[in-house]
Parts: structure tokens; sequence; C-alpha cells
């Protein structure tokens, strides 16, 4: 039996003995402090335990806690704007949570021509070896996992994204689901994890039954970075996304719950088992910042190796 699933099973008991406390409802909308716009499938998360949730399609949100929680703070983000700290009893009070637009500062003006004369395309590996790469937290909060890619040899000067397509797992209990996910493109930062995102808000729909998705990106005009690129795929916690998963789980080879039903949110994205090299970094999102997914032990049936990558197939042009 997988660790990390004991892990965060007992989390959710955990997270179930505390709920079961008194409970408060918190509800809020969250907005452009500019423009009082609502901000659909914002990032909620609690700023020191690892729980959250995501707005709806109208910027609305809303959860219960326990009491005792009433005076911590949470965390709101949203792509494009100011990561800011709110406490649970302003939006009690207020119930309005207002962002603020990031003063991005406009970059050198270059004009190219898309010759499309050049391509390079990272293809799936052996799916073989695949895995489902759902909520890894137990569902506990909005999470995105991202994976590095290097700028090829081939474009020595300027060249653009054509296309990213993404795989998806068959998981029974969510195919009927047409569940909303964001799409990322991240630029990598010195420290080499993912950071600014150049895709703008991508929100995508993955249709029932679909197994993937080609997302056309080359009338963005999307540069590839110099340095190398992540793409990252974010879960969002809402109601049309919930499903249920139903396990047993297992503790020193013992069942210590059998049947028990999880909240879970789709979609669930298609992984690899595979090696850690130098061009292949993984890293997962918690609310403490970006982690390498070696740090999870996730060995799995089908394969003795311990690092999992999501899969995708990008084709890129000059």
């Amino acid at each position: 039996m997988k660790k990390i699933s004991v892990l965060l099973f007992l989390s959710i008991l955990l997270c179930s003995i505390n709920i079961s406390a008194q409970v408060i409802t918190v509800r809020g909308k969250i907005t452009n402090k500019k423009t009082e716009e609502p901000l659909p499938y914002a990032n909620i998360i609690f700023e020191n335990y690892g729980m959250g949730a995501s707005t709806n399609q109208n910027g609305e949100f809303g959860f219960s806690i326990p009491d005792s929680l009433r005076n911590e703070n949470i965390v709101v983000s949203y792509v494009g704007f100011e990561k800011e700290k709110f406490s649970i009893s302003q939006v009690l009070r207020d119930g309005k949570i207002k962002l603020t637009p990031k003063d991005e500062n406009l970059d050198e003006v270059r004009i190219s021509q898309i010759l499309e004369k050049k391509r390079y395309v990272y293809r799936p590996e052996n799916l073989y070896e695949s895995m489902g790469i759902g909520n890894m937290n137990a569902a506990l909060y909005p999470s995105t996992i991202a994976r590095y890619y290097p700028k090829p040899e081939k474009f020595e000067g300027d060249s653009f994204f054509d296309y990213i397509q993404v795989y998806f797992y068959n998981v029974r209990e969510q195919n009927h689901l047409a569940p909303k996910f964001r799409l990322h493109i991240y630029k990598v930062q010195e420290n080499g994890m993912p950071g600014e995102d150049i895709l703008d808000n991508m929100v995508l729909e993955k249709s029932p039954f679909e197994t993937n998705m080609k997302v056309e990106l080359l009338d963005k005009k999307i540069r590839v970075p110099e340095e190398g690129f992540f793409v990252g795929l974010e879960h969002i916690f809402i109601k049309t996304n919930e499903y249920k998963e139903v396990k047993d789980y297992y503790m020193n080879d013992t069942l210590v719950a059998k049947d028990y039903e999880n909240k879970r949110y789709a979609p669930v994205y298609r992984g690899v088992f595979t090696d850690k090299s130098d061009d292949l970094k993984v890293y997962y999102y918690e609310p403490g910042g970006w982690v390498d997914i070696s740090a999870w032990d996730i060995k799995g049936d089908v394969s003795e190796k311990s690092y999992v990558a999501p899969v995708f197939k990008i084709r890129l042009t000059n």
C-alpha cells in the first residue's frame, strides 16, 4: 500500500475530528479591487493549515470550519493579482475580499514573425507504467503540479508555443463529469522552481470521457523562455468538479478502513513513473510553496520507480 495514502487518510480523520466541534460557515465574494469584477476560480488557503477552497464562476465562496479557527488567516491568490492575506474575522464581518492587480512592467516590445519553418515536439513517455495524478493532498486545498522542459537547442532565436496536449487518467467515478482546470506555463526562477506564469489565466473544461485535450496556443504568440519552462496543471475546488472515491486503507498491511468514501475533485491527470534526471524536474505546490515531488513516497504496484511526472505533448515552432 502506498505510504502516502495512509498519511493522507490519517489527515482526513484528524480533519473530521476537528470539524466535529462547533463549526461556523464562512461565505463571501472575491473581486478585482479596481473594477469590482468578480474573480472566478480564485484560490483560498489557510495560512497555517493544509485546508482551502476555490471560488465559483461568480467569484463566490463558502466553507465550514471549526469555530476555533475564526482568528486564523487565509491567503488568497489569483493569476495576475497580488497574493494577499485576510483574517477570517474580517471576512465574517465584511463578506468581501478585494485583490489588487499586479502592477506589471511592460517588457521591451519585440516584433517577431512566426515562420513555422522549424518544429520541435516533446512527446509523452511510455504510458505503460502510468498512474493518475489527482488530489495528492487528500482534497484539502487547491494545488498545482508542474513539470520542467528545457528550450530545444535547435531554436537559437525566438520560438513559440504551438500547442500543448494534456492527458487524463481513466477514473470511473468521474468520467461523466465536465470538470474545469487551469493550465499554466511558468518561467523558471533562479532557484530552478516555477516562477512567473506567462499564460493568461487559462481555465479549460474537459469533456466527459475525454482522454486528452489539445490546447492551441500559436495565436497567443507566447515566446519560449531561454531558460526553459514549466507546464502546470491546477485543480479547482468547485462543486461541479466534485466526485466520490471509495477505497480501502491499510496500515502495516492491516486493514484500518474499508470502503472509505472520500470527496475528490476532477480531473485526474495522467502521469508516468520515471527516473529523475537533470532535465526532468517536477514540483508540487502546497501552502508553504513549491516542493520537489521526489519528497513524496509514491511507489505504485506497476513500478518500483518513485518519481512521477505529468504527461504532455508539446509542440514548439519558430
